[in-house]
């Protein structure tokens, strides 16, 4: 303080040194305060006689007669000469704050993110985008390599956020200091979408399908207490119960509320198989009660929402329910269940296809399979049944391209197949990437019977806009030869039971059928490559020694041996996706070579997609159409008939880079038959359970939230 030496200079000061306020005499000269704890203070000079003039300092950072001044700690930086910044952006599924590449788990580099550099003038130096695998290099020339330099990243893929910075050590927040050459390279800064964090180990949700009328069986009277919904843990070991038949019904469509830990299921069309007490309209809901606990006796299970009551869409909006009324059991008098003859050509055309959750947990999205119609429906946190308002519904698009076949010869017989019928597009499957939702569709090819017909299709919407983009995402042949016992190539959509039910073989109990026909009932990404699950149709529309679609006493038994399908598309250059081709896809080869005859060009990627032991010959195609991927988890898990055993529904494992099948699990075991059924009373047949003929509804892995960190790097930015 330099002025007047006639009295003290006095000044307040408040901060973290002096919460209350002291207030100090500074005589003419200099006067050091120290000890200080860091932060902010502020300092009034209260009534300073004329002549006076105060400078402030704090920690060698002068700021003249400013009286508020900041304590912190100062980073002196030397300059330096550097021609290049360079690191990478990388998807942190598990948020540890590391770039995790290993043999089981694995992430990815994150595409096009931006990096900008800028100097200590605050001038814009340098930018650079990522390349697919997420790495960036910035070239700089003089003089604007000279540093210390402010790195800033930005242009996140839709959804995607930073991730935690605190846990590792190969990762910083979005922005980032550059303090000296050997720091110009390598920065990482690792980001995740939400929606694919994943704790560890998560259990897995699936249901599975049992015969009969679901609310009350007459001969069966514990049939309706089966839990149908059930989970267990990722590397499986015991099962969990959850929902009873009598509470959801006949279910196949999954979604998961991560924050509420709620799963929905949607009624399913399946013959042989009764709707829940909601009908072919019903969302149900089941969630852990008061103790947290899944499988316990407080969880709270219940219709969430009826579509086609009278409060939304009205009575037949999904379709009319073409089930018995009677209560018997398939194998009892009056045999309406062991028949079930209006059913079977309502199959794939009726209820619910897939159910999704969106990535932020407030909307399920789900496919009516009635309508052919994509229902928007907005639930929040927990989930509400919402009004009819707020519901949106988009119709797919049924103006199909067929861009394969434009190249045939005009007037050839072949020909017919250009364009898809309106009325066979049938869609039901669902997927999310980015932002996006993902249909599958197929082409049934129902009114020409022409296999040259059979076609699939992905179209993205946009929830923003509840739009479809014009043109499909990726659309391909169905028409790929397939081969096995029990395994043929796609056949056009059928209703008539006599065509589907051709004897392929007897093990004198019954007629062993196979008859596929595609439907494309699920979406997966691994890396941003799709996985697509076909379902086999035809394991909907018969059983396991059920009955033809006549009346009365049982003449025939009948048993389908279901074969679906999985294939991967990988991303091209035009940032679409194109399907595998002879066991191969991004460039990626799997030992599934042409000699399989099993995928699209001969080969098939996911050669584990089988069933084990002496079946596998005879059941080349296990699948039964639906997935779930965990991000960063090296494989990808379908349902499966015979996954473990003989007549039996579970789960297989598939190693996305070799194809092989790596585990599987049994979720329900169905009984055999012992000798000819001589009355529809013999043991086991028919079965409670459908054995080979697709028993197995979607998966959902039961992820938790991902965990949050607030905050960023605050520094005083002194010039």
């Amino acid at each position: 303080v330099i002025g007047s030496t006639q009295s003290n200079f006095m000044v307040n000061i408040v901060g973290p040194s002096y919460p209350a306020g002291a207030q100090l005499p500074i005589v003419s000269g200099t006067q050091v305060i120290t000890g200080l704890l860091n932060g902010v203070y502020t300092l009034t000079e209260p009534s300073p006689d004329a002549g006076w003039t105060a400078t402030y300092t704090a920690g060698g950072i002068s700021s003249s007669t400013n009286a508020v001044v900041t304590l912190t700690n100062v980073i002196t930086v030397t300059p330096f000469t550097v021609n290049q910044i360079t690191g990478t952006v990388y998807s942190d599924y598990n948020e540890n704050g590391n770039f995790d590449r290993t043999t089981t788990f694995s992430e990815t580099g994150v595409l096009s993110a931006t990096a900008k550099a800028y100097n200590t003038t605050g001038t814009l130096v340098g930018t650079a985008q990522t390349d697919a695998n997420g790495r960036f290099t910035m070239t700089l020339s003089s003089p604007n390599n000279v540093g210390p330099f402010r790195v800033e990243f930005t242009d996140l893929p839709t959804g995607y956020e930073p991730s935690r910075a605190s846990t590792g050590t190969q990762n910083g927040s979005s922005v980032q200091f550059v303090n000296s050459a050997a720091q110009a390279s390598g920065l990482y800064f690792g980001v995740n979408a939400p929606c694919d964090y994943c704790q560890s180990s998560p259990n897995l949700a699936t249901t599975y399908m049992v015969a009969g009328h679901q609310i009350t069986n007459t001969n069966a009277t514990t049939r309706p207490s089966t839990k149908i919904l059930v989970s267990f843990p990722y590397n499986p070991s015991a099962t969990i119960g959850e929902a009873m038949a009598s509470q959801i019904g006949t279910a196949y469509g999954l979604a998961y509320q991560r924050q509420t830990k709620t799963v929905f299921a949607g009624a399913y069309m399946k013959r042989h198989a009764g709707f829940g007490p909601g009908g072919p309209g019903a969302i149900y809901s089941v969630r852990p009660g008061v103790d947290g606990v899944r499988g316990t006796a407080d969880d709270v299970i219940s219709t969430f929402l009826k579509l086609d009551s009278a409060s939304y869409f009205g009575a037949g909006s999904f379709g009319i329910d073409p089930h018995p009324t009677t209560t018997e059991d398939l194998a009892n008098s009056p045999y309406n269940w062991f028949h079930d003859s209006a059913s079977i050509d309502k199959v794939g055309k009726m209820g619910f296809g897939d159910v999704d959750m969106s990535d932020d947990d407030t909307e399920i999205y789900a496919i009516n399979m009635f309508d052919r119609a994509l229902y928007h429906i907005p639930v929040g946190i927990p989930a509400v049944a919402p009004a009819k308002s707020a519901i949106i519904t988009t119709s797919v698009p049924i103006n199909l391209p067929n861009t394969g076949a434009k190249a045939l010869a005009s007037g050839s017989s072949s020909n017919q197949h250009q364009t898809c019928a309106a009325a066979d597009v049938r869609p039901f499957g669902l997927g999310s990437y980015q932002g996006k939702v993902y249909v599958g569709l197929v082409c049934s090819a129902f009114s020409t019977q022409l296999a040259a017909n059979l076609r699939a299709y992905v179209y993205a919407f946009d929830p923003a806009t509840n739009t479809f983009d014009t043109a499909p995402a990726m659309e391909f042949p169905l028409n790929y030869t397939r081969t096995g016992n029990f395994t043929q190539t796609w056949k056009p959509w059928m209703d008539t039971f006599s065509t589907i039910a051709a004897s392929t073989a007897t093990d004198g109990n019954a007629t062993f059928t196979n008859y596929p026909q595609p439907m494309l009932s699920d979406i997966v990404f691994d890396h941003g490559q799709m996985v697509m699950g076909f379902r086999d149709r035809g394991g909907d529309q018969l059983g396991k020694y059920a009955g033809d679609t006549g009346s009365g006493a049982p003449g025939n038994y009948y048993y389908y041996a279901a074969s679906g399908d999985i294939l991967r598309a990988c991303r091209n250059a035009n940032g679409g996706w194109t399907v595998e081709n002879d066991g191969t896809c991004g460039g990626v080869t799997t030992t599934g070579t042409s000699s399989t005859n099993a995928g699209p060009g001969g080969g098939e990627y996911y050669l584990g997609d089988r069933a084990p032991g002496s079946s596998g010959t005879a059941h080349v195609e296990s699948s039964q159409g639906s997935m779930a991927q965990v991000a960063g988890l090296p494989e990808v898990i379908m349902n499966a008939i015979d996954a473990v055993s003989l007549n039996s529904g579970g789960l297989q494992w598939l190693n996305n880079t070799t194809g092989l099948q790596t585990d599987n699990y049994t979720v329900y075991q169905s009984t055999a038959p012992a000798g000819a059924p001589a009355s529809p009373t013999t043991s086991g047949t028919p079965d409670s359970t459908f054995g080979k003929s697709g028993g197995i509804g979607d998966i959902e892995a039961l992820c938790d939230p991902a965990p949050i960190e607030i905050g960023n790097r605050v520094w005083y930015d002194v010039n």
